[in-house]
């Protein structure tokens, strides 16, 4: 587990290749004590090699990111399907006065920071492979186009265009002969992103939210189906079956099942009437699928998922499975999450460059890929040695500490989120990133203690 960070970085673009090793370091050592400043962590030698490093103009996020891109991409080959789930989230550096360069995150003019966009690939089973693409950006401190306006602009001058580089990142990250499914929530359901050239292996998953002109696609080639809006024709369509899915609690509202009823089509969305696109631009051919919930219980919001795919819905089985892979959108905001809380918590960064502390933001981001993988794996192979996941030194003090057994990876995640207040009793769900994070944390400090401890009695004179 030590050349982790070797193997991750190692084909990083740098602006000398004499950082290479300051960086591996850096990165093992940032991993080993994480919820402490990169400083403290790496300590003085290295927060000033690191420090030249991420302030470097030639330094890019890209270059960083690189080495991991292509063990994330090799990672890949042999899966028959990536998912490749995308979304965005804001950074928040208000209190971090010395910080100049960051933009307007909000509607209200105070809160100030970066945004962050980010793609990464997951198997279909759900293992979070890497990350496959990533950029940073402020917003201009100029006032906001009012909506109407703003339509008129061409994709390339907004910010929903971060959808269609997003794309274009992951085709460039993976292998041409790579089947990959991106997936993306309400907010990237945009016309242009679905126009958008793509590899033939290259599809899209995408949350419906507009409301569209469509065509349903007519059986007969040389036919054209009517013209309709999007409402009315998955209302038209006919329901193709059922299936039950459990809605996790939220807030003080309990787990629950829900029944939902399941619809699919086939039409072709025609190009919206506002924007900048040419007079010729086409329909774009997708599949709908849509699942609704029945009878709801009082008070609850009705379930509903309208979904975009350009991949070809001929069954229900097809149907289902669409549905599931939306699912696996999920691992991007457990990503997310990781890098802005537990061990990461990157919003406290105290880097006062903002270029550096852009490319600081990809080193985190593959460290916190390391804890939803080690996550993943200790419910997924809950039997493999805890030695895998652990120090020789980290393992001792889980074990002396928690006064249990610690021989496998489940034991050591168990006892590990325990530490952090996760229950204890035989029921309890499995832990979550937060609370393994936090664990970690705990259980290095501790065996940082512990070696501590060992050194000076190995150093008391006799």
């Amino acid at each position: 587990m030590d050349n982790w960070a070797a193997a991750e970085f190692m084909g990083a673009m740098l602006p000398n290749q004499r950082f290479l090793g300051n960086l591996i370091a850096c990165a093992t050592a940032l991993d080993c004590k994480r919820g402490v400043s990169y400083s403290v962590a790496v300590g003085d030698s290295g927060r000033q090699s690191l420090r030249r490093l991420l302030r470097n103009k030639r330094t890019t996020m890209e270059g960083l990111l690189k080495g991991h891109i292509q063990q994330t991409a090799a990672r890949c080959v042999g899966n028959e399907l990536v998912i490749a789930p995308q979304d965005t989230t804001t950074l928040d550096y208000t209190t971090h006065y010395a910080l100049e360069g960051t933009g307007p995150i909000s509607t209200s003019k105070r809160p100030r920071g970066i945004l962050l966009h980010t793609a990464m690939a997951v198997t279909t089973e759900g293992e979070p492979v890497g990350v496959l693409h990533m950029h940073a950006w402020e917003r201009s401190a100029m006032e906001t186009p009012k909506k109407d306006s703003r339509r008129e602009l061409p994709t390339s001058e907004k910010e929903s265009d971060k959808w269609i580089r997003g794309m274009k990142g992951v085709e460039s990250a993976l292998p041409a002969t790579q089947p990959v499914l991106i997936v993306g929530d309400s907010e990237s359901d945009v016309y242009d992103l679905l126009a958008e050239p793509r590899r033939r292996n290259t599809h899209l998953l995408i949350r419906s939210c507009q409301k569209r002109r469509v065509r349903i696609a007519a059986d007969e080639p040389d036919s054209e189906g009517a013209l309709s809006l999007l409402d009315a024709a998955v209302n038209a369509a006919p329901i193709c079956g059922e299936i039950r899915v459990t809605i996790p609690r939220k807030g003080t509202k309990p787990e629950r099942e829900a029944t939902m009823h399941v619809r699919f089509l086939s039409v072709d969305v025609q190009p919206p009437l506002h924007g900048v696109r040419p007079k010729t631009a086409s329909a774009v051919r997708v599949s709908v699928v849509e699942v609704t919930e029945v009878s709801p219980p009082k008070d609850e919001e009705l379930l509903r998922w309208r979904l975009f795919t350009t991949m070809p819905v001929a069954d229900f089985e097809t149907a289902c499975l669409i549905i599931r892979y939306y699912t696996l959108r999920w691992k991007i905001e457990q990503f997310h999450f990781a890098l802005k809380s537990g061990c990461m918590n990157v919003e406290r960064l105290q880097i006062d460059n903002l270029a550096a502390l852009k490319n600081a933001l990809t080193l985190y981001a593959v460290l916190a890929w390391r804890a939803l993988h080690v996550t993943y794996i200790s419910r997924v192979q809950p039997d493999e040695p805890a030695i895998t996941i652990l120090s020789e030194t980290e393992l001792l003090v889980l074990r002396t500490v928690s006064k249990r057994t610690v021989d496998t990876v489940a034991d050591a995640i168990r006892e590990i989120a325990i530490l952090a207040g996760h229950p204890r009793y035989a029921k309890a769900p499995p832990p979550g990133i937060k609370r393994v994070c936090m664990g970690i944390m705990q259980l290095q400090a501790m065996a940082y203690g512990w070696e501590l401890r060992q050194h000076h009695e190995n150093s008391e004179p006799r």
